[in-house]
């Protein structure tokens, strides 16, 4: 039997007390206007842990790296999982293991 899973999982956060306002009470100087969420992690475990990725609209674009999005990182520990899950207005996902692909399977009785 399979153990491990992956997939795609589509969040909804709320519009007024979501990801943005989850970010200014976590993150440090995080102003919405100079930032913009580019990526969230979640890792759960033994402990819980959101991590943030945030581009900074006013940096200018690194000709070091072209093509790349140049992220800042914030690691966010210490808080709880309904926390986190009080800022989802709803969720999706599907998981499968590595010997299938979503995208080839068809559903024969729909």
């Amino acid at each position: 039997m399979e153990n491990d899973y992956g997939g795609k999982i589509s969040v909804k956060f709320y519009a007024n007390s979501g990801i943005e306002t989850f970010c200014a009470k976590h993150i440090l100087h995080y102003d919405p206007q100079r930032f913009h969420i580019v990526a969230v992690r979640v890792y759960a475990k033994k402990e819980f842990i959101v991590t943030i990725y945030l581009e900074d609209k006013l940096k200018e674009i690194s000709t070091l790296h072209p093509g790349k999005i140049l992220v800042k990182k914030f690691k966010i520990e210490n808080i709880s999982l309904a926390e986190f899950f009080d800022l989802i207005e709803g969720l999706n996902f599907t998981l499968s293991n590595d010997h299938y692909d979503l995208d080839n399977m068809e559903v024969i009785n729909k």
